[in-house]
């Protein structure tokens, strides 16, 4: 399933689902006189317009290929696991995908022209799909067809692309259809959004599905009345509508949530720590470190975000380790921008023998940091000697690394 996706103030394409019925990879693709029967099949329901024929021996695009493998991009796994589907996605995107719009900016005059009488979108092996490939759907084919065809024929005969990957079908909705669809849902949705008692903390998402022309609305906060309201306002549409994680409280529910018992004997590093708050945001460091050192990145990475938070200061403390459930996107940088929903506190690690908590050992520790070398502190770990009766608390930061005692009274 091919989706466009609308979050309040982007727009993303996503990448399409399976088509179960396709030809295997290496079964010969016919030419254009291909049956009818055939082309359905090949497009899983979608009616072909035009096969590509491989009249010639790729030479040219198997080297291409054989070059993708050899990236450092892909041996490196910065687009995923290097498996041989992600090789040959990687490898219709890099070679067929450039040959495809490169024809359309030949034909329609580039993207912004194509959209308004189609939609092109890609289907990848890596991520469960049948084959790789990339779709140009067309709503009302006309002469341009053909010279699309040709184009791409040319460069099929001269063995630099594939014709296997290429399906050039006839598609219910362009782009644009689909774009002001779901702009007109956007405008039922937002004034539901900004109704709500916390208005900030809410998210949502808006899909179209290109084949079916299917709303797809994600949400936290919609009410079941306003639910009915959006299906009612779209009545030759399927709308399918569902919650994306928790629904966000409304005026006099509890933001937070305690665990019934707020101390456990045993140490954790589950969730993350609060190392500073201000009256309506905190920034949350988690407690356990990735390790992209396989990759070339740090062996000891802690990611860390400031959320957007009501109340924050009266609700929360620092030290405390919590679960935090997110509403939208996180904006990309260090430390991360997003906004939360709900924050769950966990039990604080407190030792037979122990005044303090963990928590507050790590509060104590923090207070008597230089916030100028450690502005994003992650504490590395918390212990507790019973004999010496004090903690001992380790703070990274970038290059800096410190040790901090704290007196257990």
């Amino acid at each position: 399933m091919k989706k466009i996706l609308i979050v309040p103030g982007m727009l993303f394409l996503l990448a399409a689902c399976g088509t179960e019925d396709l030809p295997a990879s290496n079964e010969q693709v016919e030419g254009p006189a291909a049956s009818s029967e055939k082309d359905e099949k090949a497009a899983n329901g979608r009616e072909i317009l035009i096969t590509l024929e491989q009249t010639a021996d790729p030479v040219k695009r198997n080297e291409a290929a054989a070059a993708v493998k050899e990236s450092r991009d892909f041996k490196e796994g910065v687009m995923g696991e290097p498996t041989e589907e992600l090789a040959e996605d990687m490898a219709v995107q890099g070679i067929e995908a450039p040959a495809v719009y490169s024809a359309i900016e030949t034909v329609y005059g580039g993207d912004a022209e194509f959209e308004k009488i189609g939609e092109i979108f890609f289907e990848n092996k890596s991520t469960g799909d049948s084959r790789s490939g990339i779709w140009v759907g067309i709503k009302d084919p006309d002469e341009r067809v053909d010279e699309l065809a040709g184009i791409l024929q040319k460069q099929i005969d001269a063995g630099e692309i594939l014709a296997e990957p290429i399906h050039i079908f006839r598609i219910a909705h362009t782009r644009t259809d689909l774009n002001d669809l779901m702009y007109q849902a956007a405008k039922k949705v937002k004034p539901m959004a900004e109704a709500h008692s916390n208005p900030d903390a809410v998210s949502y998402s808006i899909s179209a599905d290109t084949i079916t022309g299917a709303i797809e609305i994600g949400h936290n906060f919609l009410t079941e009345s306003q639910i009915e309201e959006l299906k009612k306002a779209f009545p030759d549409r399927d709308v399918i509508i569902e919650q994306e994680g928790k629904m966000v409280p409304v005026e006099g529910e509890p933001t937070v949530k305690y665990p019934d018992s707020l101390v456990t004997s045993k140490p954790s590093k589950e969730g993350s720590y609060i190392v500073s708050l201000q009256e309506e945001r905190f920034l949350a460091v988690e407690a356990e470190p990735k390790d992209f050192g396989g990759s070339g990145g740090q062996h000891e990475y802690y990611s860390a975000i400031h959320f957007a938070f009501k109340d924050a200061k009266k609700l929360l403390e620092v030290g405390q380790r919590v679960e935090i459930e997110a509403a939208g996107s996180i904006q990309e940088s260090y430390p991360g921008q997003g906004r939360a929903v709900f924050v769950e506190i966990l039990p604080a690690y407190q030792p037979e023998g122990a005044d303090l908590t963990e928590a507050e050992a790590v509060k104590l520790a923090l207070e008597g940091l230089d916030s100028k070398q450690f502005n994003f502190p992650a504490i590395r770990s918390v212990t507790y000697n019973g004999e010496q009766d004090r903690w001992t608390v380790e703070i990274v930061a970038d290059d800096q690394e410190t040790e901090k005692t704290v007196e257990d009274k």
